[in-house]
C-alpha cells in the first residue's frame, strides 16, 4: 500500500517558469523535501516546447517573462485547452494590479500564490494543485 502511494506521488510533475536562477535555485531548496519530480524553464518559448513534450501535473507562472508575460501565457494555455489536465499557479504581485491574483483568475489560473511567500505556503499551493 504504501509503496503504491509513494508511486502516485513520485509520478506527479511541476514544471516552473522563472525567468530568475536565482529565485529558482531558492524554489529547488524549498521543494528539497517533496517527493514529485520538477522542471524548469526560464522563457515562455522554453516553456511551451517543454510542455508539449512532458505536459506537467502542475504549472507555476511568474508574470514577469522575458519574452512574454505569464498572464498571456496562461491565456494562450487555457484558449489550447491545455487547463483540462493542467493545473496552473500564477504567482501574484502585491504591488502590481496587472499580475494581481484577480488577473491571474481571469487570464485562467485555477491558483494564485502572492510574493512574498513562505516555502509552507509554496509547497501546500503545489500540493493543492496536485490533489
Amino acid at each position: 500500500m504504501f509503496a503504491t502511494w509513494l508511486n502516485i506521488i513520485m509520478d506527479h510533475r511541476v514544471f516552473i517558469v522563472e525567468p530568475s536562477s536565482t529565485i529558482q535555485q531558492a524554489m529547488r531548496i524549498a521543494m528539497s523535501d517533496a517527493s514529485w519530480h520538477t522542471s524548469f524553464a526560464s522563457t515562455a518559448r522554453e516553456a511551451v516546447t517543454a510542455l508539449q513534450e512532458a505536459p506537467p501535473d502542475v504549472l507555476i507562472l511568474n508574470h514577469t517573462l522575458t519574452d512574454m508575460n505569464g498572464l498571456e501565457l496562461c491565456q494562450r494555455l487555457v484558449a489550447l485547452g491545455w487547463t483540462q489536465s493542467l493545473h496552473i499557479i500564477g504567482l501574484a504581485h502585491p504591488r502590481r494590479a496587472d499580475a494581481s491574483e484577480a488577473a491571474w483568475r481571469a487570464a485562467g489560473a485555477q491558483g494564485c500564490l502572492s510574493k512574498p511567500f513562505s516555502v509552507h505556503a509554496f509547497n501546500h499551493c503545489i500540493r493543492t494543485g496536485l490533489g
